[in-house]
């Protein structure tokens, strides 16, 4: 957690923490964040009331009353995430949520407005539908998925992250 009398992160702050995730209260997000302040670090979540685990998924609930998914603990390869009832709507993947997972296919609800940085970085998607929904897309969100052939990226889209999809060599 960040102090509320953090005014400022600079660029690369948390570099090499990469398991770390970033839990912000509503009041103690930073004035000021300099680009890249979140290079190095799992996800990071403003508004966090609360974190659990259910089934295989741990989650954060938000002051919106939206959740952000933080990690997808499971094996399976295929993942509906339409079908998963958490209690209120999904609106982010987090940061390295599902990395290194053997996830091939997912299906993301159209509640979605954000993927962070790594989310699916290293997992084996074939291919991926970006819910129309999401407006944003972190850095790496799906890099060295080398099995992916195939990704739809929404007219809404207004942030690209840089190396999106770094690696992904079969990428059509």
């Amino acid at each position: 957690t960040v102090p509320t009398n953090v005014e400022h992160i600079g660029s690369y702050a948390f570099l090499g923490t990469n398991s770390l995730n970033l839990y912000l209260s509503a009041d103690s997000m930073p004035a000021y964040l300099d680009e890249n302040w979140d290079h190095g670090i799992a996800g990071y979540y403003v508004g966090v009331t609360s974190v659990n685990t259910l089934g295989d998924y741990k989650y954060a609930t938000l002051t919106s009353g939206n959740i952000a998914i933080i990690e997808y603990l499971g094996q399976a390869e295929s993942v509906d995430l339409t079908t998963l009832n958490l209690g209120a709507p999904i609106t982010a993947i987090g940061g390295s949520a599902f990395k290194d997972s053997t996830v091939k296919s997912i299906v993301l609800p159209e509640t979605l407005t954000e993927i962070q940085a790594e989310a699916f970085t290293y997992t084996a998607l074939e291919s991926i539908t970006i819910p129309a929904s999401v407006t944003s897309i972190g850095g790496y969100a799906f890099s060295d998925c080398s099995s992916l052939t195939a990704v739809t990226i929404p007219a809404g889209v207004t942030e690209l992250a840089p190396c999106v999809f770094e690696k992904c060599e079969n990428l059509q």
